[in-house]
């Protein structure tokens, strides 16, 4: 110190000894191929080394993988944190998305549980009885964990876009076993006596053919976007496919036979204790359904 304070009474540089000073590391900057290094270093107003950023690059299968990049991220922050003097600060472009990992389980779970939860609402708007609700709802489950569970074993991982796309899928897939259980839910209003074979008959007839045609058209549309290299489209051709299969496989095929199988369980157990046909006789939407026809 007392040699410093000499130094700078007689006009010396102090600095002029410090390998990191602004004066010593000049001539390196100076030359034309070690310009742009500029940019990553920053000095006070006294030119000691204040400032200073440093890359460090990983390469390897691994680092495709956003769990092991998560765990690379959190290995620099505890070096960082355990030299606190050195005021260090770590950045990685995916850190917004890394970061949200740990989070990502459990809010993918509870949107999906609320989403479904919503759709079983609309569901009783439409069709207030108990047992086309259940049977609709327990095909809206089945389909959302079959395109979870296919999408993993399809090596998905969980991210903000499969988040969003496993969320979206849940909408999409209402529209199957929605369609087949209202117009069951229907044909039951309209011919109370009629058998449920018949009622499942006249349902598919309906809606059968128009649900594969949705369902085949959506698909080939869907495709065109695997065109489009990116991670994004990819996942999102996945999901459409494996919820409008799945959809069409419940729709067309599971819901009506457990509709059918199961109505008689039903009314002969619940009819007269649950939301039933003669509940649904004096409802203003089936006034509105005798209007129309």
């Amino acid at each position: 110190m007392v040699e410093q304070e000499e130094e700078e009474a007689f006009g010396e540089d102090p600095l002029r000894n410090d390998t990191f000073s602004k004066s010593a590391m000049q001539p390196f900057f100076s030359w034309p191929e070690f310009k742009h290094w500029n940019g990553f270093v920053k000095f006070d107003e006294q030119g000691r080394l204040n400032r200073i950023w440093i890359t460090v690059s990983y390469h390897g299968e691994l680092m495709g993988d956003n769990v092991f990049k998560k765990t690379l991220l959190e290995r620099w922050r505890r070096t960082a944190d355990s030299f606190p003097e050195l005021n260090v600060s770590v950045f990685d472009d995916y850190a917004p998305f890394l970061d949200q990992l740990d989070s990502m389980l459990p809010a993918t779970i509870s949107t999906s549980i609320c989403t479904l939860l919503c759709m079983m609402i609309v569901c009783f708007l439409f069709m207030y009885n108990l047992f086309t609700v259940v049977v609709a709802t327990i095909s809206i489950t089945s389909i959302c964990i079959g395109v979870f569970g296919t999408l993993s074993f399809w090596g998905v991982d969980l991210d903000p876009i499969s988040m969003a796309t496993t969320i979206m899928s849940i909408g999409f897939s209402v529209d199957f076993p929605a369609h087949i259980t209202f117009h069951y839910f229907r044909e039951g209003l309209e011919d109370p006596d009629s058998t449920p074979a018949k009622r499942v008959a006249k349902s598919l007839a309906a809606i059968g053919f128009p649900l594969l045609q949705c369902g085949v058209s959506t698909i080939l549309f869907v495709l065109c976007l695997l065109f489009v290299k990116t991670y994004m489209s990819e996942v999102f051709v996945k999901t459409m496919v494996l919820v409008v299969t799945l959809g069409l496989i419940h729709g067309l095929i599971l819901v009506p036979t457990f509709l059918c199988a199961l109505t008689s369980i039903y009314d002969a157990f619940f009819k007269d204790r649950f939301w039933g046909s003669q509940v649904g006789k004096r409802s203003c939407l089936n006034e509105l359904f005798r209007a129309v026809h």
